[in-house]
């Protein structure tokens, strides 16, 4: 049994051998609790909102620190401000347009041919309550679609509810049964007409103006709007002294409630629109100034960004100077269990058995 290999021993300070004990077991590192030896720093894209340090490499530290608040990401346009500002202008145009004309061409050729008729006490426009709260509900509905963001809409349509409302109360005053003869019946038609253009005008303007330039455009609108629904101007204005037909008449009813809504809606989009081109050339806090605005940025509202100053060219990098060669390192150990070697007695130079006790 030459071939057998004794344990492998230490030679220990007393001169015995001695099997060697492994070292004690460290416990290993908790997993997906610490940073590794030589952890890579992360990316700045892979570090949004972190509030705490990372570690250097070569350093422990949590694996997973603690995080800031992400703020919410901004919401897209709404849905009538998806279009450029021709296509909104046009779509609104339409929208106010289209229903004004229908309702005025049915609302006049009923009141020449008695479409709708509450006997003869009642004033000759008692039909136009009919007409006036139909077109009145689905200019709201407009309102609360057509409308830039959810307060916009809402207070667009609560002023023309509460001025339409004041408008139906005066109508239903004016045509009762006795009043319409009375010779102060005009003034108060004038407060119809007056009440019901400025529906138009300021519940459409609460719903698609932007800043509060607009209040101020309305406050100015309220003097051309008074003056064109007076009786008198608006006979002048629609030339109803001139009809000679039921054409002529619905072309003449058109013409001054047209006038009056455009330039209504005209003059508080003017003061909006010089309140925004103002604001893009004020500067920010700690920021320059923008660069100016052109008409369609101005009207669409979107602020333009100023141009970025072109960046001085990066300076190539030096030459790395050569290394000198490693000089090579010495045979590691055998390992934790290496011994020392243990010398081998052949079989037989062993020593004869003592004989003498036999």
């Amino acid at each position: 049994m030459t071939d057998m290999q004794p344990p492998t021993t230490a030679a220990s300070t007393d001169g015995q051998n001695q099997p060697q004990q492994p070292a004690p077991h460290q416990p290993a590192t908790p997993l997906f609790t610490q940073i590794p030896q030589g952890f890579a720093q992360p990316s700045a894209s892979h570090t949004a909102g972190f509030t705490g340090t990372w570690p250097a490499p070569g350093e422990s530290g949590q694996l997973f620190p603690t995080y800031a608040a992400v703020p919410e990401t901004p919401k897209g346009p709404s849905f009538s401000d998806r279009w450029p500002p021709v296509v909104q202008g046009v779509v609104s145009a339409l929208l106010m347009g289209v229903p004004l004309i229908i309702w005025v061409t049915l609302r006049s050729t009923s009141r020449l041919n008695g479409w709708i008729d509450f006997g003869n006490r009642w004033g000759p426009y008692a039909g136009d309550v009919v007409f006036d709260v139909v077109f009145g509900l689905g200019f709201v509905v407009m309102l609360l679609i057509w409308g830039r963001s959810n307060v916009r809409r809402v207070t667009g349509a609560l002023i023309a509810l509460l001025l339409g409302a004041f408008c139906l109360g005066v109508l239903l005053w004016l045509v009762r049964p006795g009043y319409w003869e009375r010779d102060n019946s005009e003034w108060l038609y004038g407060m119809y007409q007056l009440l019901f253009v400025s529906a138009l005008v300021f519940g459409f303007s609460a719903a698609r103006r932007r800043t509060k330039g607009a209040v101020v455009g309305g406050l100015i609108a309220v003097i051309p709007l008074a003056i064109i629904s007076w009786p008198d101007v608006t006979q002048k204005i629609g030339g109803f002294d001139k009809v000679e037909s039921q054409t002529g008449y619905i072309v003449a009813d058109l013409r001054w409630i047209l006038l009056a809504v455009v330039l209504g809606i005209a003059i508080i989009w003017l003061s909006d629109a010089i309140t925004l081109y103002r604001r893009a050339g004020e500067p920010a806090a700690g920021m320059a100034a923008a660069a100016p605005w052109t008409p369609t940025e101005w009207m669409s509202g979107v602020q333009p960004q100023a141009p970025v100053a072109p960046q001085a060219p990066v300076a190539p990098p030096a030459p790395v100077a050569p290394q000198a060669p490693v000089a090579p390192q010495a045979p590691a150990s055998a390992g934790l269990w290496a011994a020392a070697p243990i010398p081998e007695t052949p079989l037989d130079s062993a020593p004869a058995p003592d004989q003498s006790a036999q």
